[in-house]
């Protein structure tokens, strides 16, 4: 019998200004939706956009996801030239 599994990834967009990295942005983001919701939540799976009004470009500006333990961010694209070439030869 073929199993099905889904990954679901809820957002919930927190504005944080005054950081200093995507790990304090983030923080101040737990602390804010604990504060209104009473959750704690982990960096498990945090994904960390940066915008900035100083380019005239539309859109984020980096990116960043957390290791499993949270403890840790990496820009996303540090691997993407690694990953695009993967999918053009359709390796895994």
């Amino acid at each position: 019998m073929d199993e099905k599994y889904y990954v679901v990834e809820f957002r919930i967009p927190f504005e944080v200004t005054n950081a200093n990295s995507p790990k304090d942005a983030a923080a101040k983001a737990r602390r804010i939706f604990e504060r209104d919701t009473g959750l704690d939540v982990s960096n498990w799976f945090t994904r960390v956009f940066q915008y900035s009004d100083e380019h005239g470009d539309v859109g984020p500006i980096g990116e960043w996801f957390a290791n499993p333990s949270g403890t840790e961010f990496r820009k996303v694209d540090k691997n993407i030239d690694e990953h695009e070439r993967l999918a053009e030869d359709g390796s895994d």
